[in-house]
């Protein structure tokens, strides 16, 4: 079964949102403040103030939990790129040209 090559190229961009996604909540983990965000958890009820006190206790392991999937998400984007570039070109499997082109594309996402 063929996939469309404009399959790859939103496969690739959604992976790319989702490594995004996962980035801003890395840094948001590695930069959070301990008052505001007991302040922010307090209003909404004691149980958040006691989730958000266990996520402080190890920030920066809630941290490397959610860099993994980040870390996937943007490994399985440049897959998906370079399968959309070799899907552009007639050829029985991707090349050093079209893993080339498909790697300084990677780097742009």
């Amino acid at each position: 079964m063929i996939i469309n090559p404009q399959l790859w190229v939103w496969i690739a961009i959604a992976t790319a949102l989702l490594a995004g996604i996962a980035s801003a909540l890395y840094q948001a983990l590695r930069r959070v403040g301990r008052s505001a965000l007991i302040e922010r958890a307090s209003k909404r009820g004691p149980g958040a103030v006691k989730a958000a006190e266990a996520i402080l206790e190890d920030a920066d392991g809630h941290a490397v939990s959610v860099a993994l999937p980040r870390t996937v998400l943007n490994l399985a984007c440049l897959v998906f790129v370079i399968l959309w570039v070799d899907s552009l070109t007639p050829s029985d499997g991707p090349g050093w040209l079209e893993r080339t082109i498909a790697v300084a594309a990677g780097a742009v996402v």
